[in-house]
Formats: structure tokens, C-alpha cells, sequence
């Protein structure tokens, strides 16, 4: 499980995501409904 909060302090909440992705995290919380709404659609 991760949580994901603010763009990832601008590393970006898209590729933190996919990294994260990569190391075998499978949940992930973000703190805005608009942030999971954007990941969602680019998965």
C-alpha cells in the first residue's frame, strides 16, 4: 500500500505511480479525488 499526495512533491504522481507499480505495490491513496480520477484513466 502507498499514498501518493501532492504530484509526489513534483516528482510527479504518475510516474511514482508506475515505479511503485514496478517494486510490487498494488494499492495506492491519494489524498484528492480528482488525483485517483486522473490515475485511474491512465491505467
Amino acid at each position: 500500500m502507498s499514498v501518493i499526495k501532492g504530484d509526489a512533491y513534483g516528482h510527479g504522481i504518475q510516474e511514482c505511480m508506475e515505479i511503485l507499480k514496478k517494486s510490487g505495490c498494488r494499492h495506492f491513496y491519494v489524498a484528492r479525488l480528482e488525483d485517483a480520477i486522473n490515475l485511474r484513466k491512465k491505467e
